[in-house]
């Protein structure tokens, strides 16, 4: 400990300064910053820097810069204060999960706020306009027969500016579409309060432009419009395999337990047709007694689906009897109790 404080490592409480390094005031009035990033640590008001190592432990994980003693044969470390340590680890971690991210093509937060702001900042109309320049608007804005309630017949103007404005406009939004998957992301949710004939068209412009199909988009597109527009393009043109996809969170499914229902009605049509093809509710908590009815028409409706796909094959027709009455006899059942 003596040997630290006279190399005056002993420091105030670190402050964070930048992404990936932090500032701590030493016990000898020298102020450093220390970049996890770079593995090196700086004077602020001399500019002298040392590289610094990071030394994983059994509970927690040392962190130590080169010291200066020049009698020493080969390099030595001395360790930073666990204060420091600790927070010189939780920026390490920062930028590990920073650069997972970036493997998978996912931004970081920051980046991610952006994209949420440039998109928040552009209407409906400019973004459909941006994404489908060669389909007109005004024949088709009419309400989505799925849900004319929930959605509107039209989409949200843009303010009245200049042609050369709208065109910038239209480009910064393409380009985004083009060259960022988060993006497209965020669209595609945003894509989901729009009326029906536009959604459609939306979402294979979407997937057109890069956007990975998933079951996860089938979920979104169940729960935040409801409808069956956006389902047909990712089910039936994307063919996206929906069987064991879990489709409500918690919350969601102790809202209808609690009697607050309404949203189970607006995307009844949607959540039928997944678990139709496989999907559950989940298991989260307790069903309401509409979850239920729902979740029990829609075994009805997938044991018909099967039998479907069975009728092209070549089985006996005493097979298929048998198939139906094991697949639908349990529901039957029910019906005539």
């Amino acid at each position: 400990r003596e040997n630290r404080e006279s190399l005056g490592v002993v420091a105030e409480a670190p402050v964070r300064d930048g992404k990936y390094s932090i500032l701590y005031s030493a016990s000898n009035g020298s102020t450093y910053k220390i970049d996890v990033a770079s593995m090196v640590q700086t004077n602020v008001k001399r500019g002298t820097r040392r590289p610094i190592i990071r030394v994983e432990g059994r509970v927690w994980h040392m962190w130590q810069f080169q010291s200066d003693n020049r009698a020493a044969t080969k390099r030595t470390f001395v360790q930073y204060p666990k204060d420091v340590c600790f927070a010189l680890e939780d920026r390490w971690k920062a930028q590990c999960e920073a650069l997972a991210a970036a493997e998978k093509g996912f931004p970081d937060s920051q980046h991610l706020e952006s994209l949420k702001g440039k998109l928040s900042k552009w209407t409906d109309e400019l973004l459909y306009s941006s994404l489908c320049p060669n389909t007109g608007l005004e024949h088709l804005c009419v309400s989505d027969s799925d849900d004319p309630e929930h959605h509107p017949e039209h989409l949200e103007p843009s303010p009245a500016c200049s042609e050369s404005d709208h065109a910038l406009e239209r480009h910064a939004i393409s380009d985004l579409i083009l060259h960022e998957s988060a993006f497209r992301e965020l669209l595609f949710e945003r894509a989901m309060r729009w009326p029906a004939p536009l959604l459609m068209g939306a979402v294979r412009a979407l997937l057109a432009s890069g956007l990975q199909a998933s079951p996860e988009h089938c979920r979104k597109a169940a729960l935040l419009h409801g409808g069956l527009s956006a389902l047909r393009v990712l089910l039936v043109e994307a063919h996206v395999d929906v069987c064991g996809l879990e489709l409500l969170e918690s919350g969601l499914s102790s809202r209808a337990s609690a009697g607050k229902s309404g949203w189970v009605q607006r995307c009844k049509p949607a959540l039928k047709a997944l678990l139709a093809r496989g999907a559950l509710l989940g298991s989260h908590c307790s069903k309401s007694k509409l979850l239920r009815r729902l979740e029990e028409d829609a075994e009805a409706l997938w044991a018909q689906r099967v039998l479907h796909g069975l009728t092209h094959s070549e089985l006996p027709d005493a097979v298929l009897r048998l198939l139906s009455e094991f697949l639908l006899g349990s529901a039957e059942a029910e019906e005539a109790d």
